[in-house]
């Protein structure tokens, strides 16, 4: 992490609610997306900084059981998501 070289990583965490918690008690901070905070932002008791950083992107991958029956609705929402990239 050369945009951050005093950077000292001490825990990792698994899920957006644990990594919530744990800033929200001072035990650190996080990137996490604007919707998974929205309603803590709202509430106050998290603050989003803003950092001259690079910007950081994130690939999102849609998968499915491959002898699974994919419903009309599944397909569609398929067929939307393929556009939208």
């Amino acid at each position: 992490m050369a945009q951050l070289p005093h950077f000292k990583l001490v825990m990792e965490l698994g899920n957006s609610e644990a990594i919530k918690h744990a800033v929200r008690h001072g035990i650190g901070i996080s990137c996490l997306s604007r919707r998974v905070i929205a309603d803590q932002l709202a509430a106050g008791s998290l603050v989003a900084l803003q950092l001259e950083q690079p910007h950081l992107v994130r690939t999102l991958y849609l998968v499915h059981h491959r002898q699974k029956h994919l419903s009309n609705v599944l397909q569609r929402f398929l067929e939307y998501c393929q556009l939208a990239k």
